[in-house]
């Protein structure tokens, strides 16, 4: 046998012997079409490094840590009191302007639970906040006014909300939203152009409430509304046709209030049904 067929013919038995060997060997382990079941390192290494990535939808991202103000912010507010302050502040922040309401006296009850964060938990010596000698909306400017209320009953005075009436005229110039004292009913007064409107039934005892005045003008006529957790109650309108008055009072909130209120906002137009009930179903969660 010639030297070359002899290295051909043990080429061929080695080639043969390793070809049997490599038939005993499981090569499955090496596929790189399956990971093996067992493999918890590849399981560790394909997973995404924050399991949030695997549903795009349920992100900690798209959570939305302040949903309420959202809301509040999209309607632009001109004065925003959210009362997050410590207990025993003298002064509520305004989010949008700097207008910060400063406490006239007695106790009014920050570091209290609210509807978003903190709120107040007034006793009803606190003779409110002063604004200052702000938001006439005189003429014809629609404006809305908002807070979350948790009233309790008030049989000696009326809980003045809103204060920016002249009582010093005859008769009465501005307006007022309040808690009458007799019936725990909520009306809106503006006296001077004759715009009111006002509830049947008293607010609630427990919780808290979404309570909203819109003054709005159609054809150069004024209509108000009170709103009472998203729906408009059957007394108001009237179609004014006077004007709003600027008045040398000052604003005043939530004079002689007793109970827990939160979110007070102020808007330069009447907030339509629809972002009425988005604050309300938004604030109730």
């Amino acid at each position: 046998m010639s030297p070359r067929r002899a290295l051909l013919l043990g080429g061929l038995v080695a080639t043969a012997f390793i070809a049997a060997a490599c038939s005993l060997v499981d090569l499955s382990g090496f596929s790189s079409s399956a990971t093996p079941a067992n493999d918890a390192g590849a399981l560790e290494r394909d997973a995404p490094a924050n399991a949030s990535e695997t549903d795009a939808g349920h992100s900690d991202a798209t959570i939305d840590p302040d949903p309420y103000g959202s809301v509040v912010r999209a309607d632009a507010p001109v004065a925003w009191y959210r009362f997050e302050e410590n207990a025993g502040a003298s002064t509520a922040k305004d989010e949008i302007a700097g207008r910060d309401a400063r406490v006239l006296g007695g106790n009014m009850g920050f570091g209290a639970a609210g509807i978003a964060g903190r709120g107040l938990a007034c006793d009803g010596t606190g003779t409110g906040f002063d604004v200052g000698d702000v938001f006439d909306f005189s003429g014809k400017v629609p404006f809305s006014l908002e807070l979350w209320l948790a009233p309790k009953r008030q049989p000696a005075v009326d809980q003045r909300l809103f204060h920016k009436r002249d009582e010093s005229a005859d008769p009465f110039r501005g307006y007022i939203l309040y808690i009458d004292r007799g019936d725990d009913t909520v009306q809106f007064e503006a006296w001077g152009p004759s715009l009111s409107a006002w509830t049947d039934a008293p607010l609630p005892s427990t919780g808290f409430t979404h309570v909203v005045a819109t003054i709005s003008y159609a054809t150069g006529k004024g209509n108000a509304k009170v709103w009472i957790d998203g729906k408009a109650q059957g007394h108001g309108g009237f179609d004014n046709v006077i004007d709003m008055p600027d008045t040398p009072q000052p604003l005043r909130l939530l004079e002689r209030y007793e109970g827990a209120v939160d979110e007070l906002a102020i808007y330069d137009k009447a907030l339509t049904e629809d972002r009425i009930l988005e604050h309300h179903r938004v604030g109730k969660r």
